[in-house]
């Protein structure tokens, strides 16, 4: 215990550097130049409550989805608390914390120790702090964590397509990678589909790359066909969607085969008729 004293004409003290928010028990006795006379009898009075004077302990995160994230702490210390803990409040962004950007923030009621943050962009590293709440304001922020979501497929496709006939049994196809905020992760591999017609008609075929190529030369291709060719990307959870198609037309080479019922019919002693059908579609 703590004692304070004042001279006999002095009927008031005012007792400072207590702590916030703390019940003390008060009792005053008298003195002459005797001794002291006996004490009062004890009385109880509470400080006023204060701003908290630390931060939440312990924090951590636990990824979910890609584009969630459940961040857990523990309570302030008791003796920091200086009050009756309100709320807490949560705030996360794409980047270090400045005071001249935009914060995200999310709150937790006092009986709470954990909070999911939803709509968060894929495979995005964020910053994280949380404070606690009195009725007398805010405490301080913790240090950040670090927060970083899962991988998804990627949202969008590869962007500008472009295919070039290389011969008649070939096509160069080429693109550009899915814009950084849609890739949603780190890109595996790139998927070629060509068919000789539309995609919802026939069976397509595919050829695929690693993730760092953005060309791939289709071979084996029919003579003087039109192909529709279109690309999609690949991280480890899945495959993003497919760019519009383009058609280009593989060049002409030499027939493949002959006229077909070929026929000779003797007209004079210096003619011969001849009459024939064409060569077969699919070796012209």
């Amino acid at each position: 215990s703590a004692t304070n004293q004042t001279n006999g004409s002095v009927l008031s003290l005012l007792l400072v550097g207590l702590e916030e928010y703390v019940e003390y028990s008060i009792r005053v006795s008298a003195y002459t130049g005797v001794g002291q006379g006996p004490y009062s009898i004890p009385m109880f009075q509470i400080t006023d409550e204060d701003k908290p004077s630390m931060y939440p302990q312990n924090i951590s995160v636990i990824q979910l989805l890609s584009t969630s994230v459940t961040v857990m702490w523990f309570p302030v210390p008791i003796r920091d608390q200086n009050g009756i803990i309100t709320f807490y409040e949560i705030e996360y962004n794409q980047s270090t914390f400045s005071t001249i950007q935009m914060h995200n923030l999310s709150r937790a009621s006092s009986s709470e120790q954990e909070t999911t943050l939803d709509g968060l962009q894929e495979f995005t590293n964020y910053s994280a702090r949380i404070r606690a709440y009195t009725s007398r304001g805010a405490g301080p922020f913790s240090n950040p964590i670090a927060v970083e979501t899962l991988q998804d497929k990627p949202s969008n496709s590869p962007q500008e397509l472009i295919t070039t006939t290389n011969s008649s049994t070939s096509i160069l196809v080429t693109w550009t990678p899915v814009l950084l905020i849609d890739q949603n992760g780190v890109i595996t591999h790139y998927q070629v589909e060509y068919n000789q017609s539309t995609f919802t008609e026939g069976a397509s075929a595919t050829s695929q790359t690693n993730g760092s190529v953005l060309s791939l030369l289709l071979v084996g291709l029919e003579e003087y066909v039109e192909y529709s060719i279109r690309v999609s990307a690949y991280t480890k959870v899945g495959q993003g969607p497919y760019s519009n198609a383009t058609n280009n037309r593989t060049h002409q080479a030499a027939p493949s085969g002959f006229p077909q019922n070929v026929s000779a019919i003797t007209k004079t002693p210096t003619s011969v008729f001849m009459s024939w059908e064409h060569v077969e579609e699919i070796d012209q």
